[in-house]
């Protein structure tokens, strides 16, 4: 049972990180010069903003939430 879950872990762990990059690059390229004035989230908001969404994922107000969260931040900066 060790192997399995080490390699779960390891997993999660590889799939949160390329997620979270994954998002970083597509609000770079969605985002583009338009936001140029806004500073962007750093790599490590990023994972986290990816392993909130995750772990609440079948929770619709806490994504509604966490969305709000990302907007006024992004506002604010």
């Amino acid at each position: 049972m060790f192997p399995i879950l080490y390699l779960s872990a390891g997993t999660c762990t590889t799939l949160i990180i390329i997620g979270g990059t994954t998002a970083r690059t597509f609000y770079e390229v969605v985002c583009g010069d338009a936001c140029g004035s806004v500073k962007p989230m750093t790599t490590t908001e990023w994972y986290w903003c990816l392993l909130v969404q995750l772990l609440c994922y079948h929770s619709c107000q806490t994504r509604i939430l966490l969305l709000e969260f990302l907007w006024l931040e992004l506002l604010l900066l």
